[in-house]
């Protein structure tokens, strides 16, 4: 039925000769819809208009068209139309019936098709109910409950977000409780970042299941997805209230504490307590094992969800596959089936790979003590891709949480340390729960190659050019005041805001009140969608600036990549060091500012000094190549070399 290759394939084969008479604006539509040529036929259903006004043939033939371009239900309620303009033709009455049947309208279907047998062919005369479109019976054969909201699912997986959208919009259209069909909304629109739209499918959600732990646990994503983090940490106790004992739920609280610039460090520490004993688990018995001798390799697993390009973990991801990995064999134990080009690349030289994502905590416990794991990296915590459950077990003699809280950490009543490096704030008070790698975390990712700006040697522009990669949940009241403090001390420049979709109107009513409570104008704002190409943007930009409190990583790194300068703030939460972690590891500390007000007045110095600021570059350029380099990467897995000896050493000494 469909041009596009729709799971509604109506399609059946058309004898030659089918009895047309009469209008041949009426048979040149049919024969084009014969041959699949839709936007002929819809010409020609124009014609028909023109000459008949909308009458019911015209509906009936429109809905020909639109059957054909795969899109069942505005054909249907076209049809309803017609029949309702003429109860007594037959012909509506029976398309209808087998597109009712087709989308899981049964009853409704087999209704239509017992109307459609007691009248008796009278109007109009042509032959209006072709043999490419299936019949009631065969309808009625292979009908499922949701072919349309699984139609939506086929178009997600074929990355055809728009055609799943309407899917799920015609699946509602049908039915307003159709639970699936709203979880799908929320799920496609997530996808093509139309928060707005996604937060209002998981409003209707969650009033359609209401008391359902899951549906405000959904509500509770979209929620932050908009920046709205009071609101998601109301929604997500309500869920975790009506679920009791459910861990997946709980890990959402601690979760929640990096995007939350205004708690404390206590919170984070009374949540992951909370969490550790709701978890009631005690750490796996393991066996300490030395290395033999230091040209041993380690047995280092590790543990994420994340390991795909984008991922805020990018340069570590680069440190362990670059730097770590000539002195460790590497096991990574993957909580996503997702797979990119930075996941073929690390499975290329991993010793083993795992899909953990659909196994339980205890068993993936169990099989990284059996793979005798000695270092195992959690690289999430508790993170929406994260496995505390799994950490907490402590199935490696040494279990380090990667740029973790100290203290607030999974299993840290069972001895798992928190791994810093200089450039992430420590908590002094709990240094006992960290360890730190002085070279620093982070390297340039090898599998991204530095360029060159074709403007390199042109002069200055007139006004600073400043970008930002973030989306509405990014955008927070703190990062906006800062900005906002920047202007007030002389900052002039062109912003750019590469997020969410700008046509998602309830996306764009938040920002705007949330700009104007900074005293900024979203309006002066040049804001384009995610799928404008950041390399593009990055080479039209001066500087680039990171957001707070939850880093654009990707942004930082494309913009290094060109050489462009990158302005950063010092993190409140370690879980946040991705940018300031890179910053200290390339040498770049100097664009990595103490705190808000510093932030400001670089800024606003910046752009009344564009020759220094292009000037930058150079030195840029300069710390991303020695961060590639073989000295650096030998330097730091040294580094994490004589980190875990003496922490297999220690281990021994308390098993």
């Amino acid at each position: 039925m469909s041009d596009g290759g729709s799971k509604f394939d109506l399609d059946f084969d058309m004898p030659d000769g089918f009895g047309m008479r009469g209008n041949q604006t009426v048979h040149k539509c049919l024969s084009h819809l014969n041959n699949h040529n839709s936007d002929l036929a819809i010409a020609e259903v124009e014609q028909l208009r023109k000459q008949t006004g909308d009458t019911a043939l015209v509906r009936h033939l429109l809905a020909l068209c639109v059957c054909r371009l795969g899109r069942v239900v505005p054909a249907i309620r076209m049809l309803e139309s017609a029949h309702a303009e003429n109860p007594d033709a037959h012909e509506h009455v029976e398309v209808l019936a087998a597109l009712l049947t087709v989308v899981g309208k049964r009853t409704k279907g087999v209704y239509y098709a017992k109307l459609a047998t007691a009248l008796k062919p009278a109007y109009p005369e042509y032959r209006l109910i072709p043999k490419w479109l299936i019949g009631f019976g065969a309808a009625l054969a292979i009908a499922s409950d949701n072919p349309v909201v699984e139609n939506g699912y086929l178009h997600i997986k074929d990355g055809a977000f728009e055609r799943a959208a309407q899917d799920f919009i015609d699946a509602i259209d049908l039915d307003r409780t159709n639970v699936e069909a709203w979880q799908g909304l929320v799920d496609v629109n997530r996808q093509r970042l139309r928060p707005g739209d996604s937060l209002r499918a998981a409003e209707a959600l969650a009033s359609l299941k209401e008391d359902d732990p899951q549906a405000l646990w959904t509500l509770a994503r979209c929620r932050l997805d908009m920046g709205l983090i009071s609101e998601a940490w109301e929604t997500v106790n309500q869920a975790l209230n009506l679920a009791g004992i459910d861990l997946d739920i709980a890990q959402g609280l601690p979760a929640l504490v990096r995007w939350d610039d205004r708690a404390p460090f206590e919170l984070s520490r009374q949540l992951s307590d909370a969490w550790n004993t709701l978890s009631n688990v005690a750490p796996d018995s393991v066996e300490v094992r030395q290395r033999e001798s230091d040209n041993a390799r380690f047995r280092v697993g590790v543990l994420s969800g994340a390991l795909v390009s984008g991922s805020e973990k990018a340069a570590l991801l680069s440190t362990i596959d670059e730097s770590l990995g000539r002195a460790a064999d590497l096991h990574y134990y993957s909580n996503s089936q997702v797979e990119d080009s930075v996941t073929r690349r690390l499975r290329r030289s991993a010793q083993r790979w795992r899909d953990i994502s659909k196994v339980d905590d205890e068993t993936v416990a169990t099989i990284i003590r059996n793979d005798e794991i000695q270092v195992l990296l959690d690289l999430d915590g508790y993170d929406w891709t994260g496995r505390p459950g799994v950490v907490a077990r402590k199935p490696a003699p040494v279990v380090l949480s990667v740029m973790g809280e100290a203290g607030a950490v999974p299993g840290a009543q069972n001895g798992v340390l928190a791994l810093h490096d200089p450039g992430l704030p420590n908590t002094g008070e709990n240094a006992v729960e960290t360890v730190v790698v002085n070279k620093g975390l982070s390297t340039w990712p090898l599998y991204v190659e530095p360029e060159t700006l074709e403007s390199e040697g042109g002069a200055p522009p007139a006004t600073m050019r400043v970008l930002i990669d973030a989306i509405a949940g990014r955008l927070s009241p703190g990062f906006l005041n800062m900005l906002a403090s920047a202007v007030r001390k002389g900052m002039t420049g062109l912003l750019t805001i590469r997020g969410d979709d700008p046509e998602d109107d309830l996306t764009t009513e938040i920002l705007s009140a949330r700009f104007e409570a900074a005293g900024l104008n979203l309006a002066t704002v040049n804001r384009v969608s995610r799928d404008t190409s950041l390399s593009q943007l990055v080479r039209e930009a001066d500087i680039f600036v990171d957001v707070t409190p939850v880093p654009s990583l990707d942004g930082a790194l494309t913009a290094l990549r060109f050489g462009v300068p990158v302005l950063s703030c010092r993190p409140v939460r370690p879980q946040n060091g991705a940018c300031a972690s890179l910053l200290y590891s390339l040498g770049l500390e100097d664009w990595l500012m103490s705190d808000e007000e510093a932030f400001a007045d670089r800024l606003a110095a910046l752009s009344g000094d564009l020759t220094a600021l292009r000037s930058a570059r150079r030195d840029i350029r300069a710390a991303v190549a020695k961060a590639a380099s073989l000295d650096a990467r030998v330097e730091r897995g040294r580094a994490f070399t004589d980190l875990f000896d003496r922490l297999l050493a220690a281990a021994g000494e308390t098993a």
